[in-house]
């Protein structure tokens, strides 16, 4: 089929059926490149019980695919439960060999499902996977699987911190961050709802900060006993027990968008998990430098999983006080990068953290 028209697009000519080639065979042309892996669409799940205690220590999803080349797969992914909420997320790095069908193995830990609470069937969800010897011909699958039935309580147990985040009339407040140090963090949802996941006996110390810089002394309720205000709280907990610690603001809250006062000057060093994460095209990184410190030399950088640095953020002398940079999954050249697990790390003085995300194209 083809037309002519003029640079005004009048119409001179159109018809279909116009020429015909002589013939050829295929075989003379040159062969498209074959991609480094395919997928075959076979997923299958697996479980592991290495205690043999009749608990489940991980669920394990297998994703079959082909490489044309041998050499390191990469895949990452994230279970969630019958509620859509977020489970954990998993990674791996095989080696694999080229012509054959070959598995890629997901494992998740029992212990997170049990700290969900919430009874299977799982779904795994934002799959992606690629051959490192050319990220650019990733497979991205929104929903590929989805598990059979299981109760939480066949998995492992965790301790649980769980409970919810309102305001003095009752409304929910989502995105507040809470956190415990040296174990989990999680944000409350839509309905103000958050898991705390603790993997050993102890006496932790759950904080939490408000939304968008929301400064306020919550009233903290343990298992519906109130406590005290403030934004942190000791809590013993211990495995297989399930704590509840909900936190009420003494404000109504209509919008999550709080300017910060000056005032407000942070006590400590923190470097906070980023927001959105996963993300794409571009996510949000905060972190505070203490009040009273003389300007500090602060470093902000991202990673990848083989510990290159691939874009510097911040390089420079910093007072006190809070900070935001924004991250548009660009490396120091400008380029895009591929999906999947980076590394943030804040360097400032002797202080020193790192956190991780994840970029799904």
């Amino acid at each position: 089929y083809a037309t002519v028209a003029q640079d005004s697009f009048n119409l001179v000519f159109s018809g279909t059926d116009i020429y015909t080639t002589q013939a050829y065979s295929f075989s003379q042309f040159e062969e498209a490149e074959a991609p480094l892996i395919t997928a075959t669409g076979s997923y299958s799940e697996g479980t592991i019980d290495s205690d043999l205690d009749g608990l489940i220590d991980s669920l394990t999803i297998e994703i079959e695919v082909v490489p044309s080349d041998s050499g390191n797969v990469i895949a990452i992914g994230r279970l969630v439960d019958s509620e859509d909420e977020t489970i954990s997320w998993s990674s791996t790095v095989e080696f694999l060999q080229e012509g054959s069908p070959q598995l890629l193995h997901l494992q998740f830990d029992g212990r997170y499902i049990y700290a969900g609470l919430v009874n299977g069937p799982y779904q795994l969800r934002d799959l992606l996977f690629y051959h490192v010897g050319d990220a650019s011909q990733r497979i991205d699958v929104v929903n590929p699987f989805t598990t059979q039935f299981y109760n939480f309580e066949d998995f492992e147990p965790a301790g649980v911190i769980t409970g919810t985040v309102s305001d003095s009339t009752g409304n929910a407040v989502p995105n507040a961050f809470l956190t415990v140090s040296n174990a989990d963090r999680d944000f409350s949802n839509a309905v103000g709802k958050y898991n705390i996941v603790i993997l050993n006996d102890g006496n932790y110390r759950l904080n939490i900060e408000g939304p968008d810089n929301l400064d306020v002394d919550w009233s903290i309720f343990v298992n519906d006993t109130f406590v005290g205000t403030g934004d942190t709280v000791r809590v013993p907990v211990n495995i297989g027990q399930i704590v509840n610690v909900d936190f009420i603001a003494p404000i109504i809250i209509t919008e999550v968008d709080y300017p910060v006062l000056s005032s407000q000057l942070p006590s400590r060093y923190q470097l906070h998990q980023n927001y959105p994460n996963p993300f794409n095209p571009e996510t949000n990184i905060s972190y505070t430098i203490p009040q009273g410190n003389a300007p500090t030399q602060v470093v902000l950088a991202i990673y990848d999983l083989s510990g290159k640095k691939i874009r510097t953020l911040v390089n420079e002398r910093q007072a006190s006080g809070s900070y935001q940079i924004r991250w548009d999954g660009r490396n120091d050249a400008g380029h895009t990068v591929a999906s999947g697990l980076y590394v943030y790390r804040l360097q400032a003085g002797e202080f020193g953290e790192s956190r991780k995300m994840v970029l799904l194209r």
